[in-house]
């Protein structure tokens, strides 16, 4: 085979591995625009449910949060990033939230629907129930675990529900229990309507008398 003819064959193979490395740079691109489409669906829809997301990196730092978990957190999405959960919520349940986390990312174990009641920067100071869930996060369908995906639905209405249906038992007991003698009975009936609803700082009004005064004030 002549030198030309050598070159020829290199031409050619350069020109197919050129060709080659431009088809695969346009599948990749083509992958992660789908990628990034299918994302922003997916963060449209839980946006409009009202359920908030993140993922941490593999030493548990915001790698990236929806716009729903930031107005929860009461900080700008951005402001997230590279920050620890503790540094964003500092408080001891921000704290367990991430133990849970991490716990996660060394057993590659997901924890579903753990309940959280924390007021937020987001909510102004308000206690809010949280159901909170914590995936596993697999690069490229390995084995190791590179992060954790975390899922956040306010359940508040629905604990609130509960509460209230629970309350509604106990004191249909306890005056059953009472007899004639509700007003026995009567003290521990509003310590518990407080606690139900979270009314830390809530002032019951006595209505026996008109324009009475404040019975009292029962804090939880």
């Amino acid at each position: 085979m002549s030198a030309e003819d050598d070159l020829a064959c290199a031409t050619e193979a350069l020109a197919r591995a050129r060709e080659s490395e431009r088809r695969l740079r346009a599948e990749l691109l083509a992958s992660e625009r789908l990628a990034s489409e299918r994302l922003a669906r997916i963060e449209t829809i839980h946006r409009h449910s009202g359920i908030g997301l993140a993922e941490l990196d593999d030493r548990l730092r915001y790698r990236h949060v929806n716009d729903v978990l930031a107005a929860i957190n009461g900080l700008p999405a951005d402001a997230h990033v590279g920050r620890t959960i503790p540094e964003v919520i500092d408080s001891e349940e921000g704290r367990a939230t991430e133990r849970t986390a991490r716990r996660v990312l060394e057993s590659g174990q997901a924890s579903t629907n753990a309940a959280i009641r924390l007021a937020t920067l987001g909510t102004a100071g308000t206690v809010r129930d949280w159901s909170v869930s914590f995936h596993p996060v697999r690069r490229d369908g390995g084995s190791r675990v590179s992060g954790v995906d975390i899922v956040v639905r306010d359940v508040t209405g629905r604990r609130q529900q509960e509460r209230a249906h629970a309350l509604e038992r106990d004191i249909v007991l306890r005056l059953a229990a009472s007899g004639d003698e509700v007003d026995a009975v009567l003290e521990d009936v509003l310590a518990l309507l407080v606690r139900a609803f979270d009314a830390r700082a809530a002032t019951l009004w006595r209505h026996d008398e008109p324009g009475g005064d404040p019975a009292s004030d029962v804090r939880g």
